[in-house]
């Protein structure tokens, strides 16, 4: 009996084996579990990105080196262990030599790159995308994590389908300068509700309004870049709502400045941690409500020409390289400078005097004009109207008769009072002595 059971249970085993490794995998994930976990290559996904390359020039011989069935082996390229699916691709150009960045070989890149719906880490960076739009595609990878487009030549508009991508953590599409990339909107920008870093530096946002606002809605952002971005710097004091409690990086650099322009609403930030600010020369930055952000640890002001005495607070002491936040800014005084405020005060008096006296050429030059033609006014009156010349003489002589009689009136009385007082302290003549 157990020589028989024995024999069922081998038989048995057999055909389990025979089941295994005999019946094929019914979809490309079967597939990769199948092969160990290595993340096998999705066909249409292997199709995509050679449809990608197939736009591309690539003197580097990045992408030219794609060969073979398997796309997950391939360069820059990484897959899912679990799924196979794509999950990574970093082209950014890493080489300092400009041949080896990838060039666009036509007017539009292929928007292949959407059927990569899984794909959470795209890096086209530091390439030549021969200043073509963003695709629009872009926006359906809606689990993409990470998006960087900076220094690849990119022109246009934004396109404000990237407001889709609400998984986006990550977004930098700064230094295609030469692409004259821009927006005119930013509304889709409030949508990205996860992002922390966002780096926008020299795309164009001459024509957005209300872009403080939209940046204050997003509440999860820690690292915010705008320079270069033809901003108005009046409006950066308004940073003091729901991203100003969790924005830790501010670099900012208005290109519109006025002398009195502020910053005073970076005091609400305190969650603020780095703060780099970049100011054309001769500005003036207000630095008294930069004391109360308790959680600043790096600063730098250097060259920016500010005045004024550096605040003192609680954050003062546990700043970075506290000498160095200051370099040139040779009008700022207090510690940790040399420099003694109080030694500074005639100097600061002066440059007021100056500012003053540059209002005070205007207002003379106004009330000069003014009195000119004021004058002339009645001047030409009087030569047309006659009567009314007649008139304004006669009132004239009224007034300088009344005001004679009333002189020479007081004039009088006021001789003989003193004659009289005279007379009443002068002793009497004795005709006896």
């Amino acid at each position: 009996m157990a020589a028989e059971f024995g024999h069922l249970a081998r038989r048995a085993a057999a055909i389990l084996c025979l089941l295994i490794f005999n019946v094929p995998p019914s979809d490309s994930r079967a597939q990769a579990r199948i092969s160990g976990g290595t993340g096998a290559c999705i066909s249409r996904e292997r199709d995509a990105l050679l449809s990608f390359k197939a736009g591309l020039l690539d003197p580097a011989g990045r992408p030219s080196s794609w060969q073979g069935e398997d796309c997950c082996r391939w360069k820059g390229v990484r897959c899912s262990n679990r799924t196979g699916h794509v999950v990574k691709l970093d082209l950014r150009n890493t080489n300092d030599d400009y041949n080896s960045n990838l060039i666009l070989s036509s007017d539009e890149m292929s928007p292949s790159l959407a059927a990569l719906q899984q794909l959470r880490y795209l890096d086209l960076s530091v390439n030549d995308f021969n200043n073509s739009n963003i695709p629009v595609s872009m926006g359906s990878l809606k689990n993409l994590r990470y998006l960087n487009l900076s220094s690849s030549v990119f022109g246009g508009k934004i396109p404000s389908q990237l407001g889709n991508l609400s998984n986006l953590e990550y977004l930098d599409v700064s230094w295609n300068r030469f692409g004259d990339l821009h927006t005119v909107d930013l509304a889709w920008l409030s949508h990205l509700s996860s992002l922390s870093n966002l780096d926008m530096s020299y795309v164009s946002l001459r024509d957005v309004r209300g872009w403080v606002h939209i940046v204050n809605m997003l509440a999860s952002l820690k690292m915010l870049r705008l320079v270069g971005c033809d901003l108005y710097q009046y409006s950066v004091c308004y940073f003091k709502n729901q991203t100003s409690h969790n924005l830790k990086s501010l670099i900012y650099h208005p290109t519109h400045l006025t002398r009195h322009s502020s910053t005073t609403g970076f005091g609400t930030s305190r969650a603020l941690r780095s703060f780099t600010y970049d100011l054309a020369a001769g500005m003036d930055l207000p630095l008294k409500n930069w004391s109360a952000l308790t959680s600043l640890s790096h600063l730098n002001l250097s060259y920016n020409n500010l005045s004024g005495a550096i605040p003192s607070g609680p954050q003062q002491q546990a700043l970075d390289n506290q000498v160095e936040i200051y370099i040139g800014n040779p009008n700022l005084c207090g510690y940790p400078l040399t420099k003694n405020c109080s030694t500074s005060t005639s100097g600061a008096d002066q440059g007021v005097g100056h500012e003053d006296a540059e209002h005070v050429v205007p207002l003379y030059f106004g009330m000069s004009i003014g009195f000119l033609v004021g004058l002339w006014a009645v001047f030409c009156t009087m030569l047309t109207r006659r009567a009314w010349a007649i008139a304004y003489y006669q009132i004239i002589d009224k007034l300088y008769d009344e005001v004679y009689v009333r002189v020479a009136i007081g004039w009088s009385r006021l001789t003989t009072k003193k004659t009289h007082d005279n007379s009443r302290r002068s002793p009497r003549h004795n005709p006896y002595n």
